[in-house]
């Protein structure tokens, strides 16, 4: 049942996931996603606000927060609530209208808390008034329904919790208000889906649906609601599959009691699959005018009655778990109830109580007195063999019975689990009730059915056998034996002794067989037979021996085995040939005397030399050892001869090395192999201890060649074994090869001769031709050269013997010059390339002077640095304004060109130019402060040193200096900054006279 129910629950949940995937995919082309934040760190503080910004088929993220607002969702959109880690974001209805209203088709509503709705019943936490929406992940609290869907369908409500919606107002008396609860379906709303939603302690009840039909609700919980767990009213067509309604109680203080698990009122045509309900305070189910419902497989346990029927008829109830305290009380009817089948026909399968046959109903109470447990099974089909009334009119013909479930104990006699010599075998089994089929397998292969006893042909070597029995119930089981089947004889394997010959009579009996083997015999040369556990040992006689092997395998398989051999003790003895010691002399050649073998049963023994070492270069004594071994193994008594070498004559070798002149050379090396000698001062060496025979000597010595000597020593000393060796290395070369003075006709060379003794000369070349030997003066002067011409020297040094150092060492001079007095020609296209407010840069074109080395600069008659030869322009980094640039061009001797060539350029001036100057007395030259300077439109004040500054575009400017009552004001002065990005113009200003004027004034009549 409950794997049943799991797959039931995936095929919903798939086609959910279908459905939400459309949904996604119809509006995710080009959708936007927006955030909302009720503390405003995003695109919108109100989650209306994002709605009404949103297009189709846009996201809508809300995060954690409290939004106090009604949400009227009337766009395709999906909304999710996001948990940043306080919670889901609450949306607060303030007590007015629904939180969330979704009344446009397809909305996706996700992850949020829907609390405070209206007490009315046309407003919720959550109100669906469209089709095609997904309502998931969402918790609905304190409203007057969590969830309301109201005339629309194809919504699917998945995972939502929905706790203490409803009102409940007790008035006393008997009088009360209540209504509202956790999901109401209603007027009317067609193929809605409720899946694993908890809509548990509400007010009224968990899950409604009204006038609605063609409904699934699957796995949901409603459990602890006031009136109803599941209430269908006025439905048809809807599926209640493994939903859970428990403990759905009330009493009222008037001691009243409401609480029913699910409540059909008239409805029909639904089906109620896999359901639990228990524990409720009326009615585990109550079937009220409602007809032609299917009820199968519910399980309703401990409620005041677990199931009612009031006015209802042709209802299909079987297959469901009725257990109550008191048995009466598991079944309630109101009215007459006709038709109401409690049972389908006998069906082979398992049923809710385990029992092998679908029928009726299991009828029980927790002490295991109820009707379906102590009623007879004589058959064993899990079907009660009396039928079980309910009243008159409402009776289960095939009450459903405790199964037995308990297996068969199967006991398999034959064949036991050890070794089989034949491969017909008893099958003899037994089992501790009636069986009613018998099946075996062997070795995998398939059931055979058989009737005990009967035989099987197994296989040669391992078998496995199960047993399967199958009781009156169907209950089965098997039983498993492992077996062997043996009928071949073991084959014998012989180690030891072996079709050889032994040296020893004592000889190991080592066997083993390709099997498992019992026991073990063995006859040595016809005697009786010895039992024996391998491995041991047998003594054998001098000479032939025969032994018989026999083995008799776990399956009581005989088998044999033969083996010839042989046995001699007999020792070899070994007698050496010739002298003993045998006495050589250091350097002659040994020779092996050998020796002989007698052995009394093997002729033709050869006695081999097991170890020698003479070493007859070396004085000292050595051993011989002689060995044999006969064909038996039997090893003779080692013999040793003796052999001493004895000490030879040696004799001396003695000369002298002379070097090219004929001198003895000392250090010189006189080396072969494994004797080297150096000579003393006068070239003399001696070498002693030779023996006799040709030995072959090499001379040499660092800077000689390499010489050799073959001498031989024939019984006496050798003197005068003399050899000469010739030097053949060069002196080093010359050092410091310079010219200290020249001229126009001769270049004088010196240099640093080599510091080698036999140093002779220096070989000189001048442009590869030979001129002279130089001994060791240390220079040479060549002449008859031109003016200005460049030689090389080229110099080998060489020594007294004639050797030449192959490296030349040359140097490079050149003649004087006639002195230069003519000055290079000037530059040529002096001008301006380029040019800012801050730069000018000048080009020319140097003259062709092959001496021409620099040119000198001046700007505006200011020296500046040089410019090379190949450079050909100079940039000069000025303030802006008007520039004029000299050059004068000189050669690598320093005659300078005289005439200096010239080029003016003005900057890029800047537009605003500056009219500057000081304003002073025409006589005295004292500044004047506090004067205006003023060019008509522009004007400014003289500062305390008289200074004034107009800034002013390019243009002629007439200015006037004015105000001081002590001077005049001057005539214009016409002043241009065409050109100029600054004109300094000072103003001189001439002086009223002051003083008294004295005389009369007279009126002429």
């Amino acid at each position: 049942m409950i794997g049943n129910i799991a797959w039931g629950g995936r095929a919903l949940r798939i086609a959910v996931g279908i459905t939400m995937l459309v949904l996604l995919l119809a509006g995710g082309a080009g959708a936007a996603t927006i955030t909302v934040n009720a503390s405003g760190v995003a695109d919108y503080t109100r989650i209306q606000d994002a709605v009404n910004a949103a297009n189709t088929g846009d996201t809508i993220n809300v995060q954690s927060g409290t939004y106090y607002e009604n949400v009227n969702v009337n766009k395709q959109l999906i909304l999710k609530g996001v948990d940043t880690g306080i919670g889901k974001p609450v949306v607060d209805a303030g007590g007015a209208g629904s939180a969330i209203n979704i009344s446009m088709h397809g909305v996706n509503l996700e992850g949020f808390n829907a609390i405070n709705s209206s007490k009315t019943s046309n407003d919720a936490g959550i109100n669906v008034n469209s089709n095609n929406n997904v309502i998931s992940d969402n918790v609905a609290s304190n409203n007057y329904f969590g969830i309301l869907v109201k005339y629309s369908s194809n919504n699917t409500i998945l995972g939502n919790i929905l706790t203490n919606n409803g009102i409940f107002i007790y008035h006393g008396g008997g009088q009360y208000a209540i209504g509202g609860g956790g999901i109401r379906i209603i007027y009317p709303s067609v193929n809605n889906t409720l899946i694993d939603n908890n809509a548990s302690s509400n007010q009224y009840f968990g899950i409604e649906t009204r006038a609605s039909s063609n409904n699934t609700l699957n796995g949901n919980i409603a459990n602890f609601n006031k009136y109803y767990g599941i209430y269908l009213y006025s439905d048809g067509n809807n599926t209640l599959i493994g939903n859970t309604a428990v403990f759905n109680n009330y009493t009222f203080p008037s001691g009243a009691q409401r609480g029913t698990g699910i409540e059909l009122e008239n409805t029909g045509n639904n089906t109620l699959k896999d359901n639990n309900i228990s524990g409720n305070i009326l009615f585990g189910i109550n079937l009220y005018g409602s007809n032609d419902n299917i009820l199968i497989n519910n399980t309703a346990s401990n409620n005041r009655a677990n199931i009612k029927l009031t006015s209802s008829t042709r209802n299909n109830i079987y297959n469901n778990f009725f257990s109550n305290i008191n048995a009466n009380a598991n079944s309630g009817f109101t009215n007459p109830i006709l038709g109401n089948n409690w049972n389908t026909t006998k069906l082979v399968g398992t049923n809710i109580a385990g029992g092998p046959h679908i029928g009726g109903n299991f009828w029980a109470n927790p002490s295991g007195t109820g009707f379906s447990q102590i009623c007879t099974d004589a058959d064993r089909d899990g079907i009660c063999d009396t039928n079980y009334a309910l009243n008159s009119l409402n009776i289960d013909y095939l009450p459903l019975a405790v199964p037995d479930i308990k297996p068969p104990i199967v006991r398999i006699i034959s064949p036991q689990n050890k070794p089989h010599n034949s491969t017909i075998i008893p099958l003899n089994v037994s089992a501790d009730e009636a069986i009613t089929i018998w099946n075996y397998s062997l070795n995998g292969g398939i059931n055979v059915t058989f009737t005990p006893n009967t035989t099987i042909t197994a296989s040669q070597g391992a078998n496995n056998l199960i047993v399967y029995a199958m009781d009156l119930a169907g209950n089965w089981n098997s039983s498993t034996v492992s077996f062997s089947v043996d009928s071949l004889a073991p084959i014998i394997i012989v180690a030891s002794p072996q079709n050889i010959i032994y040296n020893a009579i004592s000889i190991p009996l080592n066997v083993s067989a390709n099997e498992a083997i019992s026991t073990w015999r063995y006859s040595l040369n016809g005697a009786l037979n010895v039992t024996f556990v391998p491995n041991t040992t047998i003594t054998a006689v001098e000479g032939s021996n025969s032994v018989i092997v026999y083995a008799n395998d776990t399956a009581n398989n005989w088998n044999s085995s033969q083996v010839n051999f042989n046995v001699d003790t007999s020792v070899p003895v070994i007698i050496l040939t010739g002298a003993n010691p045998q006495i050589i002399e250091v350097g002659a050649v040994y020779i092996e005397l050998g020796a002989t073998v007698s052995d009394t049963n093997d002729a033709g023994l050869v006695a081999t030399i097991n170890s020698s070492a003479v070493n007859t270069n070396v004085v000292g004594t050595y051993y011989v050892t002689y060995d044999t071994v006969d064909p038996a193994g039997n090893h003779a008594i080692q013999v040793k001869r003796t052999v001493i070498v004895t000490a030879a004559s040696t004799y001396n070798l003695s000369g002298y090395v002379f070097d090219n002149f004929g001198a003895g050379l000392e250090g010189a090396i006189v080396q072969n192999d494994s004797i080297t000698v150096i000579t003393e001062l006068s070239g003399y060496y001696s070498i002693t201890g030779l023996l006799n025979g040709t030995y072959n000597f090499s001379y040499s010595k660092a800077g000689f060649d390499t010489n050799y000597l073959e001498i031989t020593i024939g019984g006496a000393n050798v003197v005068n074994a003399n050899k000469t060796i010739y030097d053949t290395t060069p002196p080093a070369i010359i050092k410091a090869l310079a010219n200290v003075s020249y001229a126009q006709t001769y270049i004088n060379w010196t240099w640093t001769n080599p510091t080698d003794l036999d140093f002779n000369h220096v070989d000189i070349y001048v442009d590869f031709d030979p001129v002279i030997s130089v001994d060791k003066a240390g220079f040479y002067n060549a002449t008859g050269f031109t003016p200005n011409t460049q030689h090389t020297i080229h110099t080998r040094t060489v020594d007294n013997l004639g050797n030449v150092n192959a490296t030349w060492k040359n140097h490079t001079a050149t003649t004087a010059s006639v002195p230069d007095t003519s000055a290079p020609a000037s530059v040529t296209g002096l001008t301006n390339i380029t040019y800012a407010q801050n730069y000018i840069n000048w080009t020319w074109t140097d003259p062709a002077d092959i001496d021409f080395d620099h040119v000198e600069v001046y700007l505006d008659g200011i020296q500046k640095p040089n410019v090379l030869a190949g450079v050909r322009y100079y940039n000069a980094t000025v303030a802006p304004g008007t520039y004029t640039i000299g050059t004068r061009t000189v050669d690598t001797d320093g005659n300078i060109n005289a005439t200096m060539v010239t080029h003016t350029a003005t900057t890029i001036l800047p537009p605003i130019r500056f009219i500057n100057g000081t304003v002073m007395d025409s006589v005295s030259k004292a500044v004047i402060p506090g004067m205006t300077v003023s060019t008509g439109s522009l004007s400014t004040t003289t500062n305390a040193t008289g200074f004034y500054s107009l800034a002013v575009g390019s243009g002629s400017y007439d200015l006037t200096a004015t105000f001081d009552i002590r001077y005049y004001t001057n005539s214009s002065i016409t002043v241009s900054t065409v050109g100029n990005a600054v004109v300094v113009k000072d103003i001189e200003l001439v002086k009223k006279p002051i003083g008294n004027i004295t005389g009369s004034v007279t009126k002429s009549l």
